[in-house]
């Protein structure tokens, strides 16, 4: 689902004769600007489908906004029994566990609370899992990302900005704070210009920093294309 999933039409109305967009969204997605995205076999864990806003609807005996959770029995009176299906995290209700904040999946089993988790560089999803901020992988977002395609020399150096790979963006930029001198996403010879109080590393030269009275500092990278 990238790029195509709205598109902007005209509805022909108005009085004052200027026509008012709106959004017809492509397939699975959904809401006024196309910006959710529901696909019933994906989404809805094919225990439900899409609803006409884009929210799972799950069959009989399945819970959840994805429709992953069995369903449980919450009508017992007793409020510690009730409570002891979400494993004292929650409460349930109409078959589905409500937990306390920090805490995910099914039972209220996953507890996920970003100010210690994710390692600084990511935060919690609704399943209770880390969504890493770019440039960090592993299941605790502590693993610096650094992609093959871009290299220093030949023998295959890595160079890295401020923590951050070096790698190119979609907008043709790499990192923060960077300038394109010449070359392009796919060339291989790409010479960069890089912003004042800036820090580089290189795996075998150490880490080094661009004074601040100076205003910007040339690189060529050799990256593997």
């Amino acid at each position: 689902g990238g790029g195509g999933q709205k598109k902007s039409t005209n509805d022909g109305g108005g009085g004052d004769g200027a026509a008012e967009k709106v959004c017809s969204c492509d397939a699975n997605y959904y809401s006024d600007d196309c910006s959710v995205f529901c696909e019933s076999s994906e989404t809805c864990s094919t225990n439900g489908f899409c609803s006409s806003d884009g929210v799972c609807e799950c069959k009989d005996g399945k819970v959840g906004p994805t429709c992953a959770c069995d369903a449980k029995e919450c009508s017992s009176s007793s409020v510690q029994l009730r409570n002891s299906l979400c494993s004292s995290k929650g409460t349930c209700s109409n078959g589905e566990c409500m937990c306390e904040p920090g805490y995910y999946g099914c039972n209220c089993e996953v507890f996920c609370a970003q100010s210690i988790t994710c390692s600084g560089h990511g935060t919690c999803t609704i399943n209770g899992l880390c969504k890493c901020d770019p440039g960090y992988i592993g299941e605790d977002c502590s693993e610096l990302d650094i992609p093959q395609y871009c290299r220093v020399d030949d023998d295959g150096n890595v160079f890295t900005i401020s923590g951050y790979p070096c790698l190119l963006g979609l907008d043709g930029t790499v990192g923060q704070g960077f300038d394109i001198i010449q070359g392009t996403k796919t060339t291989r010879i790409l010479q960069l210009r890089y912003t004042k109080g800036r820090t580089f590393q290189h795996n075998l030269l150490g880490t080094f920093e661009i004074p601040d009275n100076v205003d910007c500092e040339e690189i060529t990278v050799d990256k593997l294309v």
